[in-house]
């Protein structure tokens, strides 16, 4: 019984541990450019269970602008988390979701 309470309590654990570097990932947010031009990073606004902003890492400069408020999925690999660094997810895949206005 006592294995079972303990096993169950690592899964939890596990469970709620967020992505971790290496993770695959797909996120839906704003693409938004941070910074000026032409030293700009392209961040996702993320909103839900995995919200915050995530920076892109891989995505070519004439597509960050391009896709500038533009709403997308993003799908890669977690390269960075923590709560003292900016999350960083490289680019594998970006898909509209909708337009920016």
């Amino acid at each position: 019984m006592a294995a079972a309470i303990a096993f169950s309590s690592s899964l939890l654990a596990c469970a709620h541990a967020g992505p971790q570097p290496g993770d695959h990932l797909s996120l839906q947010g704003r693409l938004v450019l941070k910074g000026s031009d032409p030293l700009f990073t392209p961040v996702l606004i993320v909103a839900g269970e995995q919200g915050g902003q995530w920076e892109l890492r891989g995505m070519e400069r004439s597509e960050a602008l391009r896709l500038q408020s533009t709403m997308l999925r993003v799908s890669g690999t977690v390269l960075q988390v923590g709560a003292a660094l900016p999350a960083v997810l490289r680019v594998e895949e970006v898909r509209i979701e909708e337009r920016g206005k």
